[in-house]
């Protein structure tokens, strides 16, 4: 499993979970497409604005680079601009976009995935802990969270606050 981002902590983190981690400013596509052939699944996770789907350097971009033909991107984050894609590209290989449900979507006959990921985490089947950069404590730090959420650069965190936000929101509610 290959895990590329731009940030050297965490591609330091991924490999310390036995992943091959790899910059993404340094050849990335070149050696997944010698060593692979081109990957069947992509989870592209940088979200945010992108301008382009199948051009450019923008990380969804990358992501459809990377697949083989008949290859899947799996969109974890949103996109909160416009995209340009070009229909041709993507038939021409074949590439399903998965984007992801908004809101609570159920899982399970009985969890949406808020739930479902709280319980991965309480059962130790999902470890976060090594992404944890920050614990904040109560109602009174919440603003805190929300500005180091926006503002995750500035105070050094990883990125996946608002999943730790949400299940340790979700765990706080089960105990009370």
């Amino acid at each position: 499993m290959f895990a590329i981002d731009i940030d050297p902590t965490k591609v330091k983190l991924a490999e310390d979970a036995g992943m091959v981690g790899m910059n993404a400013a340094e050849n990335a596509e070149e050696r997944i497409l010698l060593e692979t052939g081109g990957l069947v699944w992509m989870f592209e996770a940088a979200g945010g604005n992108q301008s382009h789907g199948t051009e450019g350097s923008d990380p969804l971009d990358q992501a459809y680079r990377y697949i083989r033909p008949s290859g899947k991107i799996v969109q974890v984050e949103y996109i909160s601009s416009e995209i340009e894609l070009d229909p041709r590209d993507m038939r021409s290989k074949y590439a399903r976009w998965v984007n992801p449900l908004l809101g609570a979507v159920s899982e399970t006959p009985n969890k949406d995935r808020g739930e479902l990921a709280v319980d991965m985490v309480e059962s130790d089947r999902v470890s976060i802990q090594e992404l944890v950069t920050h614990e904040l404590e109560g109602l009174d730090s919440f603003e805190e969270a929300i500005d180091i959420t926006l503002n995750s650069e500035e105070y050094d965190g990883l990125g996946p606050d608002r999943l730790s936000l949400t299940i340790n929101a979700r765990i706080q509610q089960r105990e009370s």
